[in-house]
Parts: C-alpha cells; structure tokens; sequence
C-alpha cells in the first residue's frame, strides 16, 4: 500500500488523518518551479572557473554617473556570513554600505520577526521527511507524528501573527498577505487532525512534502523583501538607467534555484526597492543575463542560463536561453518580449536533484528490512538496491555512520563528481537515501580538482572540498558531524535537521593547504579524533567548542598520507590503531602499524613481521574493527592462488597477525579489490559491516570468521 493511500484509509476509517491530514483536501500550489522544458533553451554546457584565490566570487558591477560605481552580490569566502552586500565605489574608493542599510531599513523588526521563523519551518521540515524515512507514516499514532501536529500549530499560530503585522507595512510589501495567507495554508495542513468531511482526495507523499518545501523557500523570499538589500545571489544582471538615475537588477543565481525578481537602487538616497513583478508577469527565471539601453526609457535584457539537471558524469548543468531580448519599462515596471511572461518564482533543478524525489514508490518498511538484514548468509556482501540512488557519483569520500539517528551519512563529492552542500543520509532500518535540502552547485567550480570555494554560501553551508576522504566523523556528545577539510574551519551538520549550523577556527596545526587529503576523523566514546599529515593527534571538546592536542609519548606517530592511510578504533583496548604508509604506488605498506592507548597517550610502533603479505594489501583508507571478533577487515582485497575469488585481509588484534578471509557476493571493493571511494563502517549493535561505493549503492555484511575457508 503506498503511503498516501493508507493515508486515505485511515480517514475513512478514524475520521481524521494520522499525517499530512488536510493536505489530503489539495494543498495551495504556490509558486516556484522546477526547471521547465523549453525550446528557447541551449545544450547543456559547463560555466567557466573562477579564480577561487579571489576573496569575493561571482558579484556584479555597474558603472553609474562619471566616477561612480555599484556592486552586488556574490560570495565573499572571507565574511562571516558569506555574502558580497551592497558596495558603493567613488573614483575608486570603496563602501560596503550593508550596516548602514541595514539601520535605516523601516521593516526591520518586521523583517527579524519573520527570519526568526525559517528555523521551526525547517525543523517542522525535518520531521516529515523522518516520519516518512523511518516508516512512522504507516502507524496511527506514533510520537513524531504528534510532534508534526504541535510543531505546524505553534508555527501557524505564529505567522498568522505576522500575518497582521505584514499588512501595516508600507507598499509592496502589504500586499504579500495573500502569498502569506499561502504558506500558512500549507504549514496548517500538518497540524491537527481534521473533520472526515474536509477530507477529498489522497495526495503522494512527495507532493506533499514539495508542498511544505516551496512554502519554507517563500516564506525566506517574503522575508529577504523585506530586506535591507536584495537577497543574495550569483551573476544577477545590473545596469545604470541614466534617464531614471537608477541602477537595475534581474535575476541571479543563488546556487539551488534561479530568480526572475526586479530591484532598483537609488545612488542619491543610497537605498534599494523590491519592484514586485506587474500582472503579466516577467522573463522566466535566470542568472548571467546581459542588459543594454533600448531608448525610449527602456532596457533591454538578453540570454542568460537556466539550469540542465544533468546526471551525466561531468555533464553541464547549466543551458543558455535562446528566447530573444525582453524590453523592460522601468517607469511602468513592465516587461514585453516575444517569450512567454511568466510569475516572480525561483526555478530549481529537477528529478533526484530534489527531496521530494526520494519519497517515491513504496512506502518505507522497517519489518521488510529487518527480516532481509536479519536472514543475511554468513561472510557475503549483499548489495541492499535502495530503490533511489542519489545523483550524481559521490566519489573522493568515505562514509560515517550515526548510531543515535541510525543513519548513515555520505558527504562526498568535489574533484570531477557531486560538487554540492548536500549530506545525503541514509536510513539503516528502511533501506532509503534521503536528500534534506535542494541540491546547489558552486557554478564553475564543479568538477574541477581542488577549485572549490571556501568559507559559506548562500544558504550559509560549506561547499565540498575537492576530496572529502576521511576529513569528517560523527561526534557523539554533541551528536553532529564535523567536517574539517577546509584550511580554516571545522564545520558543524546536524542530522536530525538534515543542514549545516554553522562552524568555529581550528587550531593552526590542523590549517594547513589542501589539508582535506589527510585530516582524518575517527569516532570513539571519548569523542572525535582528528589525526594529521604531521602526526599530530587532536581531540574535540564539545563544552569547549574547540580542538585539543592530545600529548603523546613512546614512538614517534607517523603522519596521515594522501590515499594510504586510516585510523580505527580498539574498544577492548581502548586504543587508536593507524596504518600508514607513503603516497603513491611505488610504495608498498611494510605491515606497519601504530598504537595509541587513550588513557595514557603512549604511541606504539609495531615493527613490521610480516612485510611480505602486508605488501599485498591494496587499499589502506577503510579498515574497521569488529569488537566481536576482535579484528581489523580491510575494505580492499588481494588476488588468490589459483582461485577467481578474491581474499579479504583480516587483521587479529589478539594474535597480533594478518591473515585472510574468503568473502564472497557483491564486493563493494571492486574487481581490482580497490576503491577509492568506499566508505566502509561496522554498527557493533548488529554486528552487521556497511559499506557505500561512489554511487551510492549500499552493501551489508555479516562476518563469521570461524565459518571462513
């Protein structure tokens, strides 16, 4: 039975709904939209790169009266916030004038009281998606339901109360009590359970939560109307209009969806107006546009990119309009072309580029699950086929797993893969990718090897580095991952959200270039540990909120090495276990391995014994230990003698030995028992290994040495 239609049943039978309840009666359709199909639109290309050693990236500049100059927009890798704001240049002198329009701006309380309301929407957010990932759609009664239900009516009580507020503002912004109206509409459908008689027809999960998705993405567009200064964006057009003495704006890009909205900046009084769009509406959404004078108190705007959506590995993902020039009246505020006009709306990219997209097909079913993971062959990868793969590949990435959300989290990407801010979370107990957020791109910057922009976007998240690796871990006090593979920062993401919150300065020997190749994280009770190229060892202190270096004694602990080496827990010894050896294939690991007791600090230098097999072992980045067992596996494997079947190298803590173990089915390591993007992870609650390839497919193992060859 799909979700919605037990949905539908449960109406008919309790008289109320159990979830998503009035939205069974037709949500409201606001209005954003999916990159529409268009014949006035290109092939799929790619943006050229910026230079991303240049603080600020992807702004525009208009020249306005002889000397003068304005620029907006883009992202300043150097700002706390992310954003390039408002800067005013006379013969050459410059003025960022964002605090300054910020203190004059009449709507600012307005405008603080509704931004402080995007947090609950996003949390409300946060669990619909749990409510459908983890199965608890299909139960009558369950507590993240009742949640959703208190959650949606605190939250509507709220905006209706700024709803009244909204309708005092001075013009434009009066008028948006009706989208207002909308968004509340939406949001209410969560709420409370309804009388039978509002009940119509059952409505998918996906549109459902598309629903509540667009009503989060308006309800932040009210707000940054409301503004001191449009809201941020990449590659807006902007000319000067020297009849109006006015400086123009359309557009833009703000890395998950596209614009169409009109502002307007007046040098004299040093202020910007939201111009809402007439009846008939303006160009369709689109960022890079190019503006000329037309005569006649008229402007012209020309081409410009949509987004293309594209899978294909190292496809463009962006298409230039082919839609002729639009004509724009700045004194009437109305647009004429030969294209069709369309509503002031975003366009994001479409298909599995979306959340909503990975709540299709059958409901998720924890029982099902449970009984596959439950009857698993001894010693046999098993590939689970969750029925969404996300897109595109995942490469240059391990995988961490989150034992108090039962979750898997994969933040892969960069180089000539996924180049987004996305967490993709995958849900052990119902065999289901989740994607939180619209996937963005940082224009350019995709798919090149390390050019990825530093700092914060414009959703206030990090872009992937150009390899994440082992560069992120879970930390169990505060529950959260933290990635630390940008020179600067260490950044905090919170799974039960499902986003990014914000991030603090690492200590200056975890800063250092291109440090996402060897930071590596390893989770233990004590908390996270952050090992780096120079053999330091670090600890994060969560009531701290910072990193600090653990001090070792005994043998000198090697250094962290791009591709070849890792870091294990030993929970019976409470030890670090690390392999390392030199970059490169020339290189052989020599057996080699390092102990850390946590207790004391002592570093351990095993000598190699057993150089010759040790030699064997392809891959050092994924070897995890099995408290079980008391073993190490290696998520590689090395050819047999005269077999076809490849052997998996063990590691015995107890004997202090190598040997192998002949594990069969659907090796997540590869035919060449390499791959350089497997995450490989062991959950000591089932005693079950997991395992995630560049593509996303999941593989679970159940090891039972005794029952090996």
């Amino acid at each position: 039975m799909r979700w919605s239609d037990f949905i539908y049943a449960a109406v008919r039978t309790l008289g109320t709904s159990v979830l998503f309840c009035a939205l069974v009666a037709g949500p409201p359709q606001l209005k954003a939209a999916d990159a529409p199909a268009n014949a006035s639109l290109g092939k799929p290309f790619r943006l050229p790169m910026v230079e991303v050693k240049e603080p600020l990236l992807w702004a525009v500049s208009s020249a306005g009266e002889p000397g003068q100059e304005l620029r907006f927009g883009g992202e300043n890798q150097l700002s706390a916030d992310g954003l390039g704001h408002t800067v005013w240049i006379v013969g050459g002198q410059s003025t960022e004038l964002f605090a300054d329009l910020e203190r004059r701006n009449p709507n600012r309380a307005l405008y603080d009281d509704l931004k402080k309301l995007q947090s609950p929407l996003r949390k409300l957010q946060a669990e619909v998606r749990k409510a459908y990932f983890e199965g608890a759609a299909a139960t009558a009664a369950n507590a993240t339901q009742q949640l959703i239900f208190q959650d949606a009516d605190a939250l509507v009580e709220k905006l209706t109360q700024q709803k009244s507020e909204l309708s005092k503002a001075a013009s434009p912004f009066s008028q948006q009590t009706a989208e207002l109206d909308a968004i509340i509409k939406t949001v209410k459908a969560f709420g409370s359970p309804v009388p039978q008689a509002a009940v119509r027809q059952p409505v998918p999960a996906d549109e459902a939560y598309r629903q509540l998705r667009l009503a989060a993405d308006r309800l932040a567009e009210l707000t940054n109307r409301l503004g001191p200064e449009p809201p941020p964006r990449a590659l807006g057009a902007l000319t000067y209009d020297a009849q109006a003495k006015r400086f123009v704006l359309f557009g833009g890009d703000h890395g998950d969806y596209l614009t169409n909205d009109v502002w307007t900046f007046d040098p004299a009084q040093k202020s910007w107006q939201w111009r809402p769009a007439a009846e008939a509406g303006a160009p369709p959404p689109r960022a890079n546009a190019t503006w000329q004078t037309a005569g006649a108190g008229q402007l012209k705007l020309s081409g410009g990119y949509a987004y293309a959506s594209n899978t294909d590995y190292v496809g463009g993902q962006y298409r230039e309009w082919h839609d002729g020039d639009w004509l724009y009246d700045l004194a009437s505020n109305r647009w004429s072309g030969t294209g069709q006009l369309v509503p002031e709306r975003h366009d994001f990219r479409t298909g599995l580029f979306l959340p909503e997209a990975f709540m299709t097909g059958p409901a998720p079913g924890p029982a099902a699950v449970a009984t596959r993971l439950r009857d698993l062959p001894a010693n046999t990868w098993v590939s689970l086929h969750p029925p969404q793969l996300p897109v595109m590949n995942r490469d240059w990435g391990s995988a961490i797993l989150d034992q108090d959300h039962d979750l898997i989290l994969r933040w892969a990407g960069g180089h000539s893969a996924h180049g987004g801010t996305d967490v993709l979370q995958y849900h052990l107990h119902t065999n289901r990718w989740e994607l939180t957020e619209a996937v963005e791109f940082p224009l350019g910057q995709t798919y090149s090897n390390t050019s990825y922009p530093d700092g914060f976007n414009f959703n206030h998240r990090p872009w992937v580095t150009g390899h994440t690796y082992q560069s992120y871990g879970y930390e169990p006090t505060l529950k959260q991952m933290l990635f630390v593979g940008h020179k600067g920062h260490t950044y905090f993401y919170d799974p039960a959200l499902g986003d990014w919150l914000g991030r603090i300065e690492k200590p200056k020997p975890m800063q250092y270039g291109d440090c996402f190749y060897t930071l590596t994280c390893c989770t233990t009770p004590h908390g996270l540990y952050c090992w780096t190229n120079e053999g330091e060892l670090f600890l994060f202190q969560p009531a701290q909120q910072n990193w600090a270096a653990v001090t070792l004694s005994g043998d000198k602990l090697a250094g962290a090495s791009v591709d070849n080496s890792t870091m294990a827990y030993d929970s019976r010894r409470d030890r670090l276990v690390c392999f390392r050896k030199p970059y490169g294939d020339d290189h052989a690991y020599d057996g080699t391995l390092y102990f850390v007791d946590l207790k004391s600090g002592k570093v351990q230098k095993r000598a190699a014994g057993d150089a010759d097999f040790a030699a064997k072992i392809p891959y050092l980045c994924q070897i995890r230990y099995d408290a079980k067992h008391d073993l190490l596996l290696v998520g590689g494997t090395i050819s047999a003698d005269h077999a076809a079947q490849r052997l998996t190298p063990i590691y015995s803590c107890a004997q202090d030995q190598w040997s192998t173990m002949e594990i069969r089915g659907d090796d997540p390591s590869g035919p060449k028992g390499r791959n350089v993007s497997l995450g490989l992870m062991v959950d000591d609650r089932s005693d079950l290994f997991w395992a995630v390839d560049a593509k996303s497919n999941v593989f679970v193992l159940r090891l039972e040495p005794p029952a090996s060859k």
